[in-house]
């Protein structure tokens, strides 16, 4: 398994987590706040690492 594929699966691991802790964690609106600003920082870090891995697969192609 390549790096970047084990890096989006600990990614897609986490986003699990914390999607499912809207049942079980604490039900205070700034602890709800604090979840949906991670789940946006996931999903930041899961577009910034395809794109990384996009760039890299044409980079590999075309040479």
């Amino acid at each position: 398994m390549k790096r970047s594929e084990t890096q989006a699966a600990r990614l897609r691991t986490a986003l699990q987590k914390v999607v499912l802790l809207r049942e079980t964690g604490p039900k205070s609106a700034a602890w709800h706040r604090a979840r949906i600003q991670t789940i946006w920082h996931i999903h930041t870090l899961m577009d910034k690492l395809k794109n990384q891995t996009d760039s890299e697969d044409e980079n590999s192609s075309s040479c």
